[in-house]
């Protein structure tokens, strides 16, 4: 199964440095890499996350590291570079739909990005 948006990569939810950590060491990860995937094919943050619960769903998880109910999605899984994000329902509720956005990023360059030839301009 594969979802596509145009939004970049980064805001699927929270980095989690501890996860990140273990994925880049293999010990936690996921089983299958192409089970299910999110695909941002915007013109900024393109890539392909792919998605494991913490329910066990799609997840290599010795340390038991995982959250129950927690969704976690996983850019450049299998390398040393793994970054694992995280999203759940108090990330909802925390977030109250912001957008956490990574040093350096600059919404209006998003938006031009985004926007169509015969839009104009807004």
């Amino acid at each position: 199964m594969a979802v596509r948006t145009d939004m970049p990569f980064w805001e699927i939810g929270t980095v989690d440095k501890k996860l990140s950590n273990l994925c880049s060491t293999a010990r936690f990860n996921q089983v299958d890499t192409n089970r299910v995937t999110v695909g941002f094919n915007g013109q900024v943050g393109a890539g392909v996350l792919g998605v494991a619960r913490g329910d066990g769903y799609n997840l290599f998880d010795p340390t038991r590291a995982a959250r129950p109910d927690d969704t976690y999605f996983f850019h450049r899984d299998r390398t040393g570079q793994c970054t694992v994000f995280f999203w759940n329902a108090e990330e909802r509720k925390r977030r109250q739909g912001a957008v956490m956005y990574p040093l350096g990023y600059r919404r209006n360059t998003v938006d031009a990005a985004y926007k169509r030839p015969d839009q104009g301009a807004r």
